[in-house]
């Protein structure tokens, strides 16, 4: 069975909110920033296991071109996207979001 991609709405907020920094820099930037995320979900979704693993339940892609990386987590029938995440923010709101993802999926 092929997993599914499920964005959290945290995750959604996040990508909205890049996407419009990116187009604000210029125009056509935010719908570069879409295509590197389509990219780095489709990359989680072909082999999960294989990205940086975060703590027990997470695990990061870095966005190619970007300072951008998306955390994911993953079961036998979805990558849930908890995340899309600017490399320089601080290091504790990640750590609180993958905490909001295991009290909202569990362990």
């Amino acid at each position: 069975m092929k997993r599914k991609l499920a964005f959290t709405m945290k995750a959604l907020g996040d990508l909205d909110n890049a996407h419009a920094w990116y187009e604000s820099q210029s125009k056509g930037l935010g719908e570069e920033f879409f295509r590197r995320v389509e990219a780095a979900a489709a990359r989680a979704l072909s082999n999960p296991a294989l990205y940086q693993k975060i703590d027990k339940y997470t695990r990061r892609i870095l966005l190619k071109r970007s300072s951008y990386a998306l955390y994911y987590r993953y079961d036998d029938k979805y990558v849930y996207v908890t995340a899309v995440w600017h490399l320089r923010r601080d290091p504790a709101e990640i750590e609180e979001r993958l905490r909001e993802a295991v009290r909202e999926f569990g362990e």
